[in-house]
């Protein structure tokens, strides 16, 4: 499967004029309203023919509702054409949710990645969603949704899978190669760079998502509660009502005129008084080729500092030194701070991009966005939380629920919940949530399928640490985690159903 068809070759077209001229000639002389007739039409072909292909076409590779792969061509420079906020036709306004996937392994150098968790995180993720939209009546939420998956050519592979669950694929290599990178330095060092270098700039390709508003993730990612709000509000909904619902870091910032994006910082990988990175795994957007033309060229063209001086990072402005600075979480809060200010929203990152780390220096208890006082995401209500990022609470395919201050752990850091930065207790709540969200996923496949041998005793079985994990996990790591519908092809084929 390939993302671009160089070539192209278009069939033939008559040209109108040249058609015209022979039907002209060949009525004019008998009768008058008939060649009148001819020439209104001509200028309605005219008006309404197709353009022809342009070379900066992509393609999407997706699944019919049939399940037969089908393909849509679509401009790479998108119009926005402000996207109507009202609804038309009686049909609720649609967003486009999408994930990036940058490799298809068993053997990811993170350790809590495979492509049996892809295959059941992307379905639960998208249940979440499901469950969250206007298809779910009790959400409350009055707006659709179509998944997506930007897929780095390099992890094709597992496109088949992400289509299984749903998802529309686009298949496209980096918009930009180290050799592009002008500056020697961030040429020479950007493949260091968590979690994959310049392979993690195809998330700029959200940006070319037609839709009128795009939601970009992480795949270990689900929501709670409907975003109704950050919607209203980006397409262009002013009132107090909306905004007061909208959970922003500082509530006393102005609001921006036009609001071209709405993220969160990642405060947990940030040193004291220094500039805070993009948190990469949520990303609230408005598609603009304008935004992805200026962000390629600020990766080729602009100078990275890389010491640890206020001044290092992007543009020398301090955006450096921290998790991902290099790639999309310095590109990005360097590119909306100093480039595009007033034009973007900062949510409160406990509770729509809820990783559940520390937010505070661990010398002081200062809060690390520099401001007098934060929320400790360490202990944000469960029920008040938007959407959870499975990240330092580790991902719950992984069943892990071992702490690192246990004398009896043997495992490294990155196999344990990580006790100095989050509370167990609350990652451990946070698990169940997402467990909750895939178990009432098999509830409904069994109503469906009843195929209870698969979906009941094999894909819950467990009992592992039960109470959080609802059966899913039968030991702890990865190796403990029990498939959804026990793996079984015939039943998982069958979700796309729940969602028609």
């Amino acid at each position: 499967m390939s993302n671009v068809r160089p070539g192209r070759t278009q069939a033939t077209r008559l040209r109108p004029a040249s058609l015209g001229g022979a039907l002209l000639q060949k009525v004019a002389a008998n009768n008058t309203q008939l060649m009148l007739a001819v020439i209104i039409a001509l200028q309605v072909a005219v008006l309404f023919r197709s353009p022809p292909a342009s070379p900066n076409q992509y393609v999407f590779s997706t699944l019919s509702p049939q399940g037969q792969r089908q393909e849509l061509e679509s401009q790479s420079t998108i119009k926005s054409q402000h996207h109507k906020t009202q609804q038309q036709d009686n049909k609720p306004i649609k967003v486009a949710y999408a994930i990036s996937l940058i490799e298809c392994t068993d053997n990811h150098k993170s350790g809590h990645s495979s492509v049996a968790g892809l295959q059941d995180a992307s379905i639960v993720m998208r249940h979440s969603i499901h469950q969250n939209s206007i298809r779910n009546p009790s959400s409350g939420s009055k707006y659709d949704y179509q998944m997506y998956a930007i897929i780095h050519e390099q992890a094709k592979s597992c496109a088949p899978t992400l289509e299984a669950a749903g998802f529309t694929t686009i298949i496209r290599p980096p918009p930009v190669l180290e050799k592009d990178i002008q500056d020697n330095y961030l040429r020479k060092h950007i493949h260091k760079e968590v979690c994959c270098g310049v392979h993690e700039f195809v998330k700029l390709y959200a940006y070319q998502i037609p839709a009128p508003i795009v939601v970009h993730l992480d795949i270990d990612f689900i929501f709670q509660k409907p975003l109704d709000a950050l919607f209203d509000t980006m397409l262009g909904t002013a009132d107090k009502t909306t905004r007061a619902l909208v959970q922003r870091e500082d509530p006393t910032a102005p609001w921006p005129t036009n609001i071209e994006a709405m993220i969160t910082r990642d405060y947990h990988s940030t040193y004291p008084g220094r500039n805070a990175g993009f948190q990469a795994g949520f990303w609230v957007l408005k598609p603009s080729q304008k935004h992805f033309d200026k962000l390629i060229d600020i990766i080729k063209t602009t100078n990275y500092v890389g010491d640890f001086s206020p001044q290092n990072g992007w543009g020398g402005k301090g955006y450096g030194g921290f998790v991902g600075a290099r790639a999309m979480q310095g590109l990005i809060a360097y590119y909306y701070d100093m480039h595009v200010p007033d034009t973007w929203v900062e949510l409160n990152n406990c509770r729509y991009n809820a990783v559940q780390a520390i937010v505070h220096a661990k010398k002081d208890g200062k809060c690390l966005s520099g401001r007098e006082s934060c929320e400790d995401c360490r202990d944000t209500p469960i029920p008040e939380i938007y959407s959870f990022h499975y990240t330092a609470c580790r991902k719950p395919w992984t069943c892990i629920a071992v702490k690192t201050d246990d004398p009896n752990n043997k495992m490294p850091r990155k196999y344990s919940v990580p006790v100095d930065i989050v509370h167990f207790d609350q990652c451990m709540k946070a698990q169940k949530v997402w467990h909750a969200m895939r178990a009432d996923l098999e509830q409904k496949l069994v109503q469906l399928t009843g195929d209870k041998k698969n979906i009941l005793r094999k894909g819950q079985s467990g009992s592992y640490n039960k109470e959080f994990f609802l059966g899913h996990c039968s030991e702890d790591q990865s190796a403990g985690y029990l498939r959804l519908a026990g793996g079984a092809p015939e039943t998982i084929k069958r979700i796309p159903e729940l969602y028609e």
